[in-house]
C-alpha cells in the first residue's frame, strides 16, 4: 500500500496522514472479521451436542499434529489441520458475517442489461443473496440448515473427496471470501491465523458445552456474534 502510494506524485497520496488513514482502514476489517469468525466458530462448536465428539476430535487433531512437528507450527503443520479447517469453513457458511456477497458497482455510462432484460443504471450497487446460497440444499444437501463441523474434512479422511473445499477455496456456492478475481487477497493469512487460534484453544483450554447456541445479532446486512453471550473456559486441569 505504501509503495503504491509513493508511485503517485500528489501530496494527498504520499502524506503521513493519508498513509496512516489507509493502513487503519485495512487493519480494521482484518482484525474485526477474524475476531468475528473465531467467535462464531467457537460458539458453533461448543453448541454441537457433546455426543457428536466435535470438540474432542478437534483437540485430538491439534495435539497429534503439534506432536508430529515437535511443537513447530510451520506451514506444513498448519495445512494438516483439516478438521479445524473444515470447522472454520462450515462455521463461515452457517454463521456467516454478511447477508449478501459479490457486491459490485455498475460502471458503464449507459448502465447494464442483465440476461432477463433487467436494466441497471450506472452507479447502482448489486450483489447476490449469500445466505440463500449457503443454505441451499442443492448446494449442501438435506443438512444445509445444520452445522456439520466436518462436512468438508470427512470426504478427505474417507478418501471420497472429488473437489478441493478448503477454508480459503472460493466457489459459486461458497462466497465467504467473495469469488473470482476479486476474492479476498488476505484469506490465506486469515485462515492460518484462525486455525492456529483454534488449535491453541482446544489444546490448552476446556470449554463448557452450551445446550443452545445464542443467536447472532443482525446489524443491517451484517451478523455479529451475540454481544451478551458468555462462555465458561478454564485451563486444562482447572475448575469452572
Amino acid at each position: 500500500m505504501i509503495q503504491e502510494s509513493f508511485k503517485r506524485t500528489t501530496e494527498s497520496e504520499t502524506s503521513a496522514e493519508s498513509l496512516a488513514y489507509r493502513l487503519l482502514l485495512l487493519n480494521y476489517p482484518a482484525i474485526s472479521t477474524s475476531t468475528i469468525a473465531a467467535t462464531n466458530a467457537i460458539l458453533d462448536v461448543i453448541s454441537t451436542p457433546p455426543s457428536e465428539g466435535v470438540l474432542a476430535s478437534l483437540t485430538e487433531e491439534a495435539t497429534r499434529v503439534c506432536e508430529e512437528h515437535s511443537g513447530d507450527w510451520n506451514r506444513h503443520a498448519v495445512n494438516q489441520l483439516i478438521r479445524i479447517d473444515s470447522t472454520l469453513r462450515e462455521s463461515s457458511r452457517y454463521s456467516g458475517i454478511g447477508g449478501t456477497g459479490l457486491a459490485r458497482r455498475v460502471k458503464p455510462s449507459n448502465g447494464l442489461s442483465l440476461p432477463d432484460g433487467t436494466w441497471l443504471p450506472k452507479g447502482a450497487t448489486i450483489g447476490v443473496g449469500q445466505v440463500g446460497i449457503h443454505f441451499d440444499p442443492a448446494n449442501y444437501g438435506v443438512t444445509a440448515d445444520k452445522f456439520d463441523a466436518f462436512r468438508f474434512s470427512r470426504p478427505k479422511e474417507e478418501g471420497t473427496a472429488t473437489t478441493n473445499e478448503d477454508f480459503v477455496t472460493t466457489s459459486e456456492k461458497y462466497l465467504t471470501f467473495s469469488h473470482g478475481v476479486h476474492s479476498c487477497p488476505g484469506r490465506h493469512f486469515a485462515a492460518n491465523e484462525l486455525k492456529l487460534i483454534l488449535a491453541h484453544l482446544v489444546m490448552n483450554y476446556e470449554i463448557q458445552p452450551m445446550a443452545t447456541r445464542p443467536p447472532n445479532t443482525p446489524l443491517g446486512d451484517v451478523n455479529i456474534p451475540p454481544l451478551k453471550a458468555t462462555m465458561k473456559i478454564r485451563r486444562r486441569g482447572g475448575k469452572f
